[in-house]
């Protein structure tokens, strides 16, 4: 996840393993500013993964293929819960799903993503087995069992529907398609400034059309994230919490979306970025003659 353009520098003690849960975070040159934390678990408990599973296959009914991607995904944890859910609700029907495209801004997240060994807390093993309708030991092999954990590692088949890849949302959005594509950015919008959350909104609302989902965490809720996803015409499913989808393929225009005039003029200016140098001066041109 991006979350500055400054130099950054990592918290060591914390990535050495040490059969603990993951916890971490990144500070600034100055080893003065939390950028931000990637502590991360399996089966968070702000989202009821069966739950969204039947919501997305609601929504996309038909057998034609869904591009689902995890972005801020730490060391996996989260993308193999989902997809350990999907195997276990759908079956072979989970393929149109897979395979699960997922990133992570840091490049020691990607690394212990792709060898992983989790530790299952008491509660997060609970919840899992709650989720799973055939239980933990299906997904995950036991390496170990200690004082209210066990270390597991995910079994093959659920490790192979999913790939990792170092990447900033900021400009990976791109690469995701933008029909029928379900993205799971939750619980880092909070270490965005405002300009930035907006932005990122903005650029995902504007790249997705009608057919996508946005699912979002608890802290991006406390950072009040829902507020400016509907400026944007996402919208909260009413069935399943932080579950958003795409209502229109069109967009307000900025001076319509009730922002302040410093955003306003911010996204403008980003627009305005993105434009060709011929359709620059055709576009300082037109201004010139209004």
């Amino acid at each position: 996840m991006k979350i500055t353009n400054h130099p950054i520098i990592y918290n060591k003690s914390a990535a050495v393993p040490t059969f603990t849960e993951y916890r971490d975070f990144v500070m600034d040159e100055n080893n003065e500013k939390l950028l931000y934390r990637m502590d991360t678990c399996s089966f968070r408990h702000d989202l009821c993964f069966d739950d969204v599973v039947n919501f997305l296959e609601c929504k996309y009914p038909e057998k034609d293929n869904v591009e689902f991607w995890v972005h801020a995904c730490s060391i996996g944890e989260e993308t193999h819960s989902f997809a350990a859910q999907l195997d276990s609700s759908l079956g072979e029907g989970a393929s149109k799903y897979y395979p699960i495209h997922s990133r992570d801004i840091n490049s020691n997240c990607i690394n212990k993503a792709k060898n992983p060994l989790y530790k299952f807390r008491s509660y997060e093993f609970s919840h899992a087995n709650f989720q799973l309708r055939n239980g933990v030991d299906a997904y995950y092999d036991l390496v170990e069992k200690g004082y209210c954990y066990e270390l597991r590692k995910p079994k093959d088949k659920i490790r192979a529907v999913v790939e990792f890849k170092q990447a900033d949302i900021f400009e990976d959005y791109k690469n995701i398609r933008p029909h029928r594509a379900v993205l799971a950015a939750r619980n880092f919008w909070q270490y965005l400034n405002t300009d930035s959350a907006i932005l990122l909104a903005y650029k995902l609302a504007k790249h997705f059309d009608n057919t996508c989902v946005l699912i979002i965490g608890d802290c991006d809720r406390e950072a009040g994230i829902p507020a400016i996803l509907e400026k944007f015409n996402f919208k909260e499913s009413s069935s399943v919490s932080n579950v958003f989808e795409k209502i229109s393929n069109s967009l307000p225009g900025l001076k319509d979306l009730g922002l302040f005039y410093p955003i306003r003029r911010f996204l403008q200016a980003y627009e305005y970025e993105q434009l060709s140098v011929l359709s620059k001066c055709v576009y300082n041109i037109s201004k010139f003659f209004r």
